[in-house]
């Protein structure tokens, strides 16, 4: 069997239009640097939305509002 065998009488080959190759490439080139970006930013997502790094994060929070005055402690706490 061939790979452009014939469906409802149009080949597949005429179904294809430049058009809509045309909007294959464009989409293609748009979505591959997409791709590799997420592939370079997962990591980095996944450590800073670990638990780790969330308990690191508001220890480091806690010892920078110690320096404040006690309405400001307050303040941050009460808009958290």
């Amino acid at each position: 069997m061939s790979f452009l065998r014939r469906v409802a009488g149009v080949s597949l080959r005429d179904r294809i239009t430049c058009k809509l190759l045309e909007a294959s490439s464009i989409a293609y080139k748009v979505t591959r640097p997409l791709a590799s970006a997420n592939s370079l930013i997962d990591p980095f997502l996944f450590f800073m939305a670990g638990q780790d790094f969330r308990k690191m994060k508001g220890k480091k929070q806690k010892k920078a509002a110690n320096g404040l005055p006690e309405c400001a402690n307050t303040a941050l706490t009460t808009s958290l």
